[in-house]
């Protein structure tokens, strides 16, 4: 198989979009964490 290439930039994807999914998940809490109960 020659899909090195292509595997790398998808596993590049994957992580710049599990860290875009981190942030956001971060953010969220901390809105609701000020929120009043």
């Amino acid at each position: 198989m020659r899909a090195s290439r292509s595997e790398i930039a998808v596993k590049k994807v994957y992580l710049a979009y599990a860290l875009l999914a981190a942030v956001v998940a971060l953010l969220l809490a901390a809105q609701f964490g000020r929120l009043p109960a």
